[in-house]
């Protein structure tokens, strides 16, 4: 046994099954994966972890060589032999069997193309006919049972000594979340992911002491790389839930070191902990009873977090480390670390990620997380690549200590009628820190004032309008909505209106109330013009052009 095996030699790893077989090499009875057993917790080790991908890998060899394509639209014989490029599709809830499969295609070389589990079953067919996958895998498995099978390791030797991996093979076929438009499946090689993952490290290491808590979807880039390619390459052991209840329900027993979320659970957390401990004035580590007295590091992506949730949690002695990333850059772009978390900003660039911002304030990457490129799409893939460039599609501006502060997608920005600009991110992100306002929306892109829609249970619109020019007062004017669309509807992944990170689709909620927004501004409204107009005061008040940059604080 190796005297210090911490420490994992980045040259000798090639695949993240590299990194897994020198976990059951050096500490083969560690633990690798805990599930919930009675009323505590089993512990599986990386030598289990190790055989079972083994098992796994051979029984899926065995199937793909007498299981025909599954509506592909090539319609290839069940006799033909598989290539090392084929694709297999999964549809399984987050788990260690979600581990095992993806670990058995690394073995084997295939493609492995997870969905989420969340997508309707039209969204599931129409990826399946646009990857065409050799075999599916769509139900789970028991562990114990694939432990016990028996088998001769014969063909997957074969297999093993005809096909060696390098780095530069696609591992994975990521669906991005179609937020802004058509989604697409982004290639990710086995270098992509690995480098990747030793960037976020570098920013937050971790070791095989952490016990991480996993409620994200691994079929997304946040959780495939910063849960799954983080796990394998420090060797630390995890535990998953599926909902936000059953975080709350494991974490005291099981005493995790680590949670990556979205804002969205932390805007729970937040309530649920006040709910219970009262204001922030009478806490007494509140955390550690609700998520273990282990706790060591919160991290959030996926989306903004806002700065009175983090100033939440950072008077609770856990301020949030925020990261940057999206799919086509595997994910992680940006990232703050453990020594200086910030808030409104989401760090600097990760090791050997470079960062350039133009003109128009349009962030571009290039580094080793940038994508292989789309699925089946290389005119997508050329326009968002150029010179090794990648286009985020987001705009952002660097701060002096060189962190980076996102200001909104491209798409996203407001431009009114007088010439004025708003990045409608940083006004939303503040104006949801009023404690009625559930989500909210600006709107008002060509018109000459901004509006916003707002999901909450407040009824009277001029108190909520004073509410929001208030929390706005050293805000440009031209920045701070003048009208209102009010609906109690509940925004939610169910209704369309969020996606999966708990963050808005705005073109969604655009289009369902569009009626509404068009209301605001119909001169048949009734409303005086005069009445829109800022006061003597606001006129005084306003920044000169050279400082409009306050809209972006």
């Amino acid at each position: 046994m190796s005297k210090n095996p911490s420490k994992l030699n980045k040259a000798s790893v090639t695949t993240l099954v590299d990194a897994m077989r020198y976990w059951a090499r050096t500490t083969p009875d560690a633990p690798a994966w805990w599930i919930e057993h009675g009323d505590g917790f089993r512990a599986i080790s990386w030598k289990e972890i190790e055989q079972a991908s083994l098992l796994y890998a051979d029984l899926l060899l065995a199937n793909i060589k007498i299981q025909p394509a599954v509506n592909a639209s090539d319609s290839r014989l069940s006799e033909v032999p598989h290539s090392i490029s084929d694709r297999i599709m999964s549809y399984l809830p987050n788990g260690i069997e979600w581990a095992i499969v993806d670990l058995a295609c690394q073995i084997l070389g295939l493609v492995h193309v997870p969905i989420d589990r969340r997508i309707s079953e039209r969204k599931f067919d129409e990826y399946r006919m646009r990857i065409k996958p050799i075999y599916e895998v769509v139900s789970g498995f028991n562990f114990d049972d694939l432990l016990g099978r028996s088998y001769s390791s014969e063909a997957l030797s074969r297999h093993l000594q005809r096909h060696r991996l390098n780095g530069s093979e696609v591992a994975t076929i990521l669906y991005t979340s179609g937020t802004s438009g058509r989604a697409e499946g982004v290639m990710l090689s086995h270098e992509n992911l690995i480098q990747n993952a030793w960037a976020k490290l570098d920013a937050v290491p971790q070791s095989p002491h952490d016990r991480r808590l996993n409620i994200l979807p691994f079929a997304h880039a946040y959780a495939r790389t910063c849960e799954l390619s983080t796990w394998l390459l420090s060797g630390s052991s995890m535990v998953c839930v599926g909902r936000y209840d059953q975080m709350l329900k494991v974490a005291p027993v099981f005493r995790p070191t680590l949670i990556n979320a979205v804002p969205y659970h932390f805007q729970k957390l937040r309530e649920n902990i006040v709910s219970r401990f009262g204001t922030i004035a009478t806490l007494e580590k509140p955390l550690q009873e609700c998520l273990g007295e282990s706790l060591r590091v919160l991290a959030s992506g996926g989306a903004g977090l806002s700065d009175d949730v983090f100033s939440f949690f950072e008077k609770l002695g856990f301020p949030i480390i925020q990261g940057y990333g999206l799919t086509e850059a595997s994910p992680v772009i940006c990232s703050n670390s453990i020594q200086d978390p910030k808030a409104n900003c989401v760090g600097r660039p990760v090791k050997d990620t470079d960062v350039f911002i133009d003109d128009e304030q349009r962030l571009f990457v290039k580094g080793p997380g940038v994508m292989v490129g789309y699925w089946d799409n290389p005119e997508a893939t050329s326009r968002r690549i150029r010179g090794g460039w990648l286009e985020t599609g987001d705009r952002a501006k660097r701060l002096p200590d060189g962190s980076i502060r996102i200001l909104g997608r491209c798409d996203d920005r407001i431009v009114l009628s007088t010439g004025d600009k708003i990045d409608p991110l940083l006004v939303e992100h503040r104006l949801v820190e009023i404690a009625s306002i559930d989500h909210l929306v600006l709107v008002g892109n060509h018109e000459k004032f901004v509006s916003a829609v707002v999901s909450t249970k407040e009824k009277n619109e001029p108190a909520m309008l004073n509410e929001i020019q208030s929390l706005l007062e050293d805000w440009p004017a031209y920045a701070v909505p003048k009208r209102l669309v009010l609906t109690d509807d509940t925004w939610s992944l169910e209704s369309g209106l969020l996606n999966h990170k708990g963050a808005v689709i705005r073109s969604a909620v655009l289009k369902k109330y569009q009626l509404r927004i068009g209301q605001l501004y119909h001169p048949s409204l009734g409303r005086r013009q005069e009445s829109l107009e800022p006061s003597q005061g606001q006129q005084d008040a306003k920044p000169s052009d050279q400082n409009r940059d306050g809209v972006q604080q």
